[in-house]
């Protein structure tokens, strides 16, 4: 993926960019907040995954019914930079 981000809403706790072709929204956890970013990212990977489940049994869409989270290069639910 290589394009360009924009910050996107106004969000009080964690910063939120859009890709500029629109496709992508990128979230940076606030880990002063959320002290453990990786149960954070597990917790909202279930929860998706169980509504995907409940859509698919459903005969509903997907891909419009949920977050579709993207996993890194090597499978993380999430990165985490030097920063954090």
């Amino acid at each position: 993926m290589d394009c360009e981000f924009t910050p996107f809403g106004s969000g009080h706790i964690n910063d939120t960019c859009r890709s500029d072709d629109g496709l992508w929204v990128l979230q940076r956890i606030n880990t002063g907040v959320f002290t453990k970013p990786a149960e954070v990212m597990q917790n909202i990977d279930k929860v998706t995954e169980h509504i995907r489940a409940k859509l698919r049994a459903e005969g509903k869409d997907v891909k419009r019914g949920t977050l579709q989270i993207r996993k890194t290069t090597d499978g993380a639910l999430f990165y985490q930079d030097e920063t954090g």
